[in-house]
């Protein structure tokens, strides 16, 4: 893969990107079976709130938003630091294989440290592989299962 990361600017996004995020949001959203209308309108409120401990960040080409992650920190039981939790990384389709998706987790190692967070860690589906394959060239894979009781 080519080394597209310095044609993305990464920042946090702002109020006036939500016409830029809801349509990758809404994708991210399909990917994994959720209807839009189904997902909490408190997730974009949440995510500007700086009083919440969730976070968005976006790569940007020029005016366009090519791909979002979304990241919460958290106290945890096994360290006194915090952790942080990789809730969602999502790229256009326009720009997947250009480096977007890495760069987009990089800076989110980069905000975690400058935060004092001890870890980043984050989940994927089993059938995911090209997310595998990023994840397994910058991050442990742990020997963990994931159970969900919905309530």
């Amino acid at each position: 893969m080519l080394d597209h990361a310095s044609e993305y600017t990464i920042r946090e996004l702002v109020r006036a990107d939500h016409e830029a995020w809801l349509p990758l949001w809404h994708q991210y959203l399909g990917y994994h079976g959720i209807w839009p209308e189904d997902a909490p309108a408190e997730t974009w409120p949440r995510l500007m709130n700086p009083d919440e401990p969730m976070y968005a960040i976006g790569a940007f080409t020029g005016d366009r938003l090519d791909g979002i992650a979304h990241f919460i920190f958290h106290r945890h039981t096994w360290t006194t630091a915090n952790s942080c939790f990789l809730a969602d990384v999502f790229t256009a389709s326009t720009a997947r294989r250009r480096g977007v998706a890495r760069t987009l987790v990089e800076a989110v190692f980069t905000r975690a440290a400058a935060r004092g967070a001890d870890n980043v860690y984050g989940t994927t589906l089993l059938s995911n592989e090209s997310s595998h394959t990023l994840y397994d060239a910058i991050a442990e894979r742990l020997n963990l299962v994931v159970y969900r009781h919905q309530l």
